[in-house]
């Protein structure tokens, strides 16, 4: 019990300071406006969870360390993803409202339950979709410690949910659902998968899979 309480105290504070590090270099970008918004309108949902432990996995040496994120900082990691996914993608943040993947990484997701059929048909697109190939031969054991079937399961639930916004840009949508074809939206949540096995380290190097440059 000592020695389980002095890790969970030691991965508290790493955890902390990691969220500080690479908050600073976002701090003019990110208001505490910005943040109490979506601390009043965003339900975090295990989706959110894990698209946060996916895109910061490299940073850590367990995805148990997040479940020791401050509520603060667990919003300061949202949205430091998410300003970083419109970075790396080109997206204009003035026209979020025609970027599914920034609006969907801070939408409201409610889960819906998905049939053997709907699964197996979704499931064939995935399977022959290039940059799944890509996900899996070249990516996949450097994104997240998990099996394949956890990957597929996980893009086959989030594309048969219902989004509603949570969009700071554009508030004035808030609660409103979120339309979005499937195909395009498993696109947009490989590209996800793929681009958060790159990542941008606390000295300005860009780490791909486990290599430096």
């Amino acid at each position: 019990m000592k020695i389980n309480e002095e890790y969970v105290i030691v991965c508290s504070m790493d955890m902390r300071e990691l969220v500080n590090k690479l908050y600073d270099k976002y701090k003019n970008e990110i208001t505490m406006e910005e943040i109490e918004y979506y601390r009043r309108n965003l339900k975090p949902s295990r989706y959110h969870q894990l698209f946060i432990e996916i895109f910061f996995f490299g940073y850590t040496s367990s995805s148990q360390e997040f479940a020791l994120l401050r509520n603060l900082d667990w919003f300061k990691l949202l949205l430091i993803m998410k300003k970083e996914i419109i970075r790396r993608m080109n997206i204009d943040p003035r026209n979020l409202i025609d970027s599914p993947l920034p609006m969907l990484l801070t939408s409201n997701i409610e889960e819906i339950p998905v049939g053997d059929k709907v699964y197996l048909k979704d499931l064939k697109y995935l399977k022959d979709h290039e940059d799944y190939k890509l996900l899996v031969d070249k990516y996949y054991n450097t994104i997240v410690a998990i099996n394949e079937d956890i990957v597929k399961k996980f893009l086959i639930n989030i594309i048969n949910s219902k989004f509603t916004f949570v969009l700071y840009e554009d508030q004035s949508l808030l609660g409103e659902q979120i339309t979005m074809n499937k195909r395009e939206l498993i696109d947009h949540l490989l590209n996800f998968l793929i681009v958060s096995n790159t990542n941008i380290d606390l000295e300005g190097k860009v780490r791909l899979g486990n290599d430096m440059y």
